[in-house]
């Protein structure tokens, strides 16, 4: 079985009041009665959910540690430089010679 969620002593139980107040407290958010209520019934179903995640991971069987080794894909070109270069400097609305011009976004500093 997983571990149980720390704020339930037995699985199913439903959340106190103690419990909620205690989670609200460290959220920093002000809870009326009723919502006391409905979140204790919520935060309860959602920690049985997660109870039962906890199980069915639980009875997986852990993976063999294995060699490691880069999965990534060799850095090579996969095409020609300045294959592109000159339909991207038309598409560019100024230029100068092989360069796109754009606004300055730096200030010089005084």
């Amino acid at each position: 079985m997983g571990v149980d969620p720390i704020f339930l002593h037995k699985r199913h139980d439903r959340m106190n009041k103690a419990d909620i107040a205690h989670l609200a407290l460290l959220a920093r958010i002000k809870l009326t009665q009723k919502e006391e209520e409905t979140l204790g019934t919520q935060i309860t179903e959602v920690l049985e959910y997660v109870s039962q995640i906890t199980d069915i991971t639980a009875e997986e069987k852990a993976k063999e540690v294995g060699e490691l080794f880069n999965v990534m894909r060799d850095d090579e070109p996969s095409h020609e430089p300045g294959e592109f270069s000159d339909s991207l400097l038309e598409a560019a609305p100024d230029r100068k010679d092989n360069y796109v011009r754009v606004k300055r976004v730096l200030q010089d500093s005084e």
